[in-house]
């Protein structure tokens, strides 16, 4: 009797995490679908609304190829530190640690050219911990 008590405990403990998983993924899931559906509704040329999706994808881990498509098209259209650094955080997020660091130096390039009292550290710390 003990054992079977034990092995229905068990079963519904695994019904449970198997039901949050599902719940976690289908939300992620609904957010890569609202960020596509954002991208499509959007203006071709609005370089900050793929930047802002792609983020979205970013963080998400999801459809990651096409954050990085965004992202290019993102750059193509105004080259910005925001999704400069994107670029710089999808090749970090893939283990291609020399093309991230090479994004996080033209967003510190492009930073000291625009002012060059311009804090720089945040990008200084990315590409120390890509390093190190």
């Amino acid at each position: 009797m003990n054992k079977s008590k034990r092995v229905l405990a068990l079963g519904m403990a695994l019904c449970v995490l198997l039901q949050t998983s599902l719940i976690a993924g289908s939300t992620d899931n609904k957010s890569v679908v609202k960020a596509k559906a954002a991208v499509e509704n959007g203006a071709p040329d609005d370089w900050r609304l793929l930047a802002k999706q792609a983020k979205v994808l970013l963080r998400k881990k999801k459809d990651l190829g096409t954050a990085k498509e965004w992202i290019e098209k993102s750059i193509a259209i105004k080259k910005d530190v925001s999704n400069l650094e994107l670029m710089g955080d999808y090749y970090a997020l893939n283990d291609l640690p020399t093309q991230a660091m090479d994004y996080y130096s033209q967003c510190s390039k492009l930073l000291v050219n625009e002012n060059p009292q311009a804090d720089i550290s945040l990008y200084q710390k990315k590409i120390w911990a890509l390093k190190y």
